[in-house]
């Protein structure tokens, strides 16, 4: 199986709302069909040529069996209710995510119609040994804030729980938490999809100018080639996913 390639876009934004995407029927490429609803149900977010790619996910109420991949997919579940088991039981609700490590084959089961985010990166050899689930309650610890030289208030306090990491350390995926704090613009050398679970965050990006707010609740992603600000004045926590090449 080969990665799927977006279709091609002249520029692209340093970051885009998905339940937007994913609300829009005719928006992306659609995927081929190969006869599994899993694989085809996907249409692909346009943008540039990558490592990465994110698709919307919608699966009609039914079941089936997806079959190992070489890649590592991270999966938000924006609406329904599905059933997972790798040899063992996992429901996943709307508003949690779980990760398919490379190699992992599971059977699924749709509830009812069901809608997905799907962010797919390069997999590789891993201890992982089935589905992994993100643990929005695990304990998080102190975590590395933003560096001095770009942070316009006061240091934060940043806390983390990792809950998924590749053999190879390129894609990381957990909740993090954090106090307030304003930065100024940095380059993305990484892809980032978010989940906000609490508060809202600026963003402005500095090559075209423009912003967005996004609030919890809100799925979004800054792709790689990003120079963006970030700015949240309330307690913020999230959901994230995090593929940075080596």
């Amino acid at each position: 199986m080969t990665m799927l390639t977006p279709p091609a876009v002249q520029a692209a934004p340093s970051f885009v709302d998905l339940r937007a995407f994913a609300a829009d029927l005719q928006a992306g490429e659609p995927v081929p069909d190969d006869g599994n609803p899993w694989t085809f149900s996907r249409r692909l977010l346009p943008m540039p040529p990558g490592p990465v790619t994110i698709a919307a996910l919608r699966l009609s109420a039914g079941s089936g069996h997806a079959a190992a991949t070489p890649f590592d997919d991270y999966i938000i579940l924006l609406s329904g209710r599905l059933r997972l088991n790798d040899g063992a039981a996992t429901i996943i609700e709307p508003s949690r995510s779980f990760v398919v490590p490379a190699g992992i084959a599971f059977d699924w089961q749709a509830d009812d119609d069901t809608v997905a985010i799907v962010m797919r990166c390069p997999g590789g050899t891993s201890d992982t040994k089935g589905l992994v689930k993100v643990d929005i309650d695990a304990p998080r610890t102190p975590s590395a804030p933003p560096a001095p030289e770009v942070l316009l208030t006061p240091t934060p306090d940043c806390r983390n729980h990792t809950d998924y990491l590749s053999a190879t350390g390129e894609f990381k995926v957990g909740s993090w938490d954090s106090t307030p704090y304003h930065r100024s613009a940095i380059d993305y050398g990484h892809y980032e999809m978010m989940l906000l679970l609490d508060g809202e965050v600026e963003f402005e990006d500095a090559l075209s100018g423009t912003s967005a707010t996004f609030r919890a609740g809100d799925v979004f992603v800054l792709l790689r080639g990003a120079r963006c600000s970030w700015k949240h004045e309330g307690f913020c926590s999230k959901q994230y996913a995090i593929y940075r090449p080596a």
